[in-house]
């Protein structure tokens, strides 16, 4: 197990005492950011990455950020078991706790990050599918001509592949964000995986808005099926503007064989996460209209 080897590779180890100065440190080669740590920490170990120096950010002041004021914004280092026990999270974006849940037990929730998860680019990270349903967006800083910038990208542009991010080396994540919820909409999460606390062989979040039982708007992202978690836009398409009914919700979610390219590896067949995954839409989408219509 990774968690019983020691680190026998040497780098430097640099706390950021503030967001210009952990920029200022980026501009060195070869430098990991460290946050929770229960990714990086496992790479050091295992050599699958051999820093020159690791950036502490946990407690550089502005990251720590949980604020519901405007929709939601989390910073780089506030740790998951804060976001999922905020009573407003739970309220507005109820997937995103199922999703924070499916991540390890305690222990790792309390280290762990949202945008560790992120820029970690897993295809099958728990917390993406919900974060983009939501339309969630990463606030990206950066030094330019001397002065503290920032700009954001679209959480779904923000991934490009296995492990890969749209991130220059001096460049530092802050937060993710995301816009305050609509009346009569909710979301949900749900995965498959071959032990509770593995990764997940497929996993899926639905965002939905109701009137009259009417699907108004409605995104779907599924994680585990492609190189980036993706949207099952043939699944939207069909259920925009229809009756939520059982036979509708399932000759919607069967579409999705459309939008996904899953392939076979140690954890699941290609054929079966295909087969399975008009199933787990389905049910999340059964779920998110639920507590839409606030039967749940």
């Amino acid at each position: 197990m990774s968690s019983s080897k020691v680190i026998t590779s040497k780098f430097d180890f640099i706390k950021a005492d503030s967001i210009e100065s952990a920029l200022e440190h980026l501009q060195r080669d070869n430098v990991k950011v460290l946050a929770g740590g229960t990714d990086l920490i496992n790479q050091i170990k295992t050599d699958k990455v051999t820093p020159d120096a690791v950036l502490f950010i946990g407690n550089t002041p502005g990251l720590k950020t949980l604020s519901t004021q405007k929709g939601l914004t989390i910073g780089a280092a506030a740790v998951m078991e804060e976001v999922e026990k905020n009573p407003l999270v739970l309220k507005n974006y109820p997937g995103l706790v199922e999703a924070i849940n499916s991540v390890g037990g305690w222990q790792i929730r309390n280290s762990a990050t949202i945008i560790g998860n992120i820029c970690n680019a897993s295809p099958g990270a728990d917390t993406v599918p919900v974060l983009v349903v939501h339309g969630a967006e990463v606030v990206i800083a950066f030094m330019e001509n001397g002065v503290l910038s920032e700009r954001t990208v679209l959480l779904e542009d923000f991934l490009t592949g296995p492990g890969k991010i749209a991130l220059k080396k001096d460049e530092l994540v802050t937060a993710v964000t995301m816009a305050p919820v609509p009346e009569n909409s909710s979301s949900a999460f749900m995965r498959i995986a071959r032990v509770t606390l593995d990764i997940a062989k497929i996993n899926c979040s639905a965002w939905i808005q109701v009137e009259n039982n009417i699907c108004v708007d409605v995104k779907i992202a599924i994680g585990s099926v492609a190189p980036t978690v993706v949207r099952a836009l043939s699944v939207e398409k069909i259920l925009k503007g229809q009756e939520l009914t059982p036979e509708n919700i399932s000759n919607a979610a069967a579409e999705v064989v459309n939008d996904i390219s899953p392939i076979s590896d140690i954890r699941s067949t290609g054929k079966y996460r295909k087969k399975v995954a008009a199933v787990l839409v389905r049910d999340v989408l059964i779920s998110a209209v639920e507590r839409a219509k606030g039967d749940k």
